[in-house]
Parts: structure tokens; C-alpha cells; sequence
């Protein structure tokens, strides 16, 4: 039988009064990066891990021993991989879950609401050393930036080849259709442009337009408007209508888990030019 050294005994007898001396985390393993964890299903053990800047496709649900911490009850989320903000927490969790893997973290209270920036003392409720939050997830997918780059490929091609779009992009990746002609000067830099808009994703849902409302009315240059939208008004005259399709590099690119647009979106806009000042 191999030895152990002094130290790995000290951390092996450290590991187990930590995890069998405190009630709360009864039950639960320790991982070596401090991670209290139960496998409740296992996925592919040959499958993803969480890397980071990874997208992770999760259901999850929180409970704690203290029952003045509100639950939080099982529901679909994405989060992005990060670092760790304290030894234990739960990107630590992420780290040790595969593709498919169901598992139960035991994560210190003061710690989680701490790194979540939010002072105890400012809580409405009290919070022991002693006090764990219990988190339930499952690992559903995981997304990689290249996964994401060829189902936008994929997509961008099956849009062109069904709406028969036959127009060349220009260097940056836009495809510019026009649809009706304007008359007059072009839009350029420093120009106030009121134009309407209506933004769809490739399957054809609108998540945003401004039909209806207010026009949009900026000066071209000195606000910020995604690069492929600014590049396709400098296309337009007072008068013209276009459809303009947008790899997500000049749309939203990457985005936030937060937001309605899905990472790595190519987008569909349908753009009047209203008035150019």
C-alpha cells in the first residue's frame, strides 16, 4: 500500500471532520476544490466539463437549513462559466459536473450572499456561520463559442437558401436587400437619422420594433448602435426600405444570459428610412 505523506494525511483527516462534523453537510462528499457535492444522476463521464466563458444550460433550485432564506424554486436558467469568487462556491460546483450530471451542492450561506456583493447586515434576515444553501442542478448542455459559431453558420445558410437572398455580403458580412428606392443624399457621419425599424430573429419572431411608437432618431456616429446597423444606414437615402441580415459579430455577438437575444445570433432587421437632418 502506498504511504501517505504528514500533509495528506492532515488534509484527508481535514476533509472528513469538515464534512461529518457540521449536521449541514451530512451526506456530502468533498471535492479537492472545496466543493461539497451528492451525485444524484450521473452524466457522461467522458463528456464536457464547464470551461470558462462556456454557456451553461442548467435546471436549478435552491432551498437552506435557515428558513428565513427564501427558496427559489426549480427553473430553467443559463449562466456563463466563471472564476470562483470564494473557494466552495458554485462555479466551483460547475467545475466538477459533466454534460447530463444531476448534482446536489452544499454551499456556506455568508459566503454565497458575500460574493453576491450584498452586506449581512443589510439582509432581512440574520445568517449564521453555520447556516448552508442546498443547490439542486442539472447540467443540460454545454455550449462552447465554436458550438454556437456553427449553429449560427448553419442557420445563416438555410435563412439565405429559403428566402432566396441572392444579394452578395459586403466585406464586413452584411447582406443589404433593398426593397425600395430612396432619393437624395446618402446618410453619413453626423447626420440626425429617424428611422423605423423592426428587429426578427431567423426564425422570423420580432423582438423588437418601432412600428408603432416613435420612429428612431439618432445622430449616425456619436451613439452607440450595433456596427452592422450603423454600416447598412450609410446604404440608405431618405426614402429607402431595406432588409438587412446581420452575422451576430455585427449584432450582439456573444450578449448577456440576461438578455432576449441568444448568444451569437445572426438577426434579420427591416429598416425605412424615415427623414436624414
Amino acid at each position: 500500500m502506498k504511504k501517505l505523506s504528514l500533509l495528506a494525511i492532515l488534509l484527508v483527516a481535514t476533509v472528513v471532520f469538515s464534512s461529518c462534523g457540521n449536521k449541514n453537510y451530512k451526506g456530502y462528499k468533498q471535492a479537492e476544490n472545496g466543493v461539497y457535492y451528492q451525485v444524484l444522476e450521473q452524466g457522461d463521464v467522458n463528456g464536457k466539463t464547464p470551461q470558462l466563458g462556456n454557456f451553461l444550460y442548467i435546471t436549478a433550485s435552491y432551498f437552506s437549513n435557515n428558513d428565513s432564506i427564501q427558496k427559489f424554486e426549480e427553473r430553467d436558467l443559463v449562466d456563463v462559466m466563471r472564476d470562483h469568487a470564494f473557494e466552495g462556491d458554485i462555479y466551483d460546483a460547475y467545475s466538477i459536473m459533466h454534460e447530463g450530471d444531476h448534482m446536489k451542492f452544499a454551499i456556506k450561506a455568508d459566503s454565497f450572499f458575500i460574493a453576491m456583493g450584498i452586506s449581512l447586515e443589510q439582509l432581512p434576515f440574520s445568517i449564521s456561520d453555520e447556516d448552508v444553501i442546498y443547490f439542486d442542478v442539472k447540467m443540460n448542455k454545454i455550449k462552447t463559442e465554436e458550438d454556437f459559431q456553427q449553429e449560427e453558420a448553419e442557420a445563416t445558410a438555410q435563412y439565405i437558401a429559403d428566402n432566396n437572398i441572392t444579394v452578395e455580403p459586403t466585406a464586413s458580412g452584411l447582406y443589404f436587400i433593398k426593397t425600395q428606392d430612396g432619393k437624395g443624399k446618402m446618410a453619413s457621419i453626423g447626420d440626425t437619422l429617424v428611422v423605423e425599424y423592426t428587429g426578427k430573429f431567423l426564425d422570423g419572431q420580432t423582438f423588437d420594433s418601432s412600428v408603432g411608437r416613435e420612429p428612431l432618431t439618432f445622430v449616425l456616429g456619436s451613439q452607440p448602435m450595433i456596427p452592422g446597423f450603423e454600416e447598412a444606414v450609410q446604404m440608405m437615402n431618405k426614402g429607402t426600405k431595406a432588409t438587412i441580415l446581420l452575422p451576430s459579430a455585427l449584432a450582439y455577438g456573444a450578449s448577456n444570459p440576461s438578455s432576449p437575444i441568444p448568444p451569437y445570433s445572426a438577426l434579420v432587421f427591416d429598416l425605412e428610412m424615415v427623414d436624414i437632418k
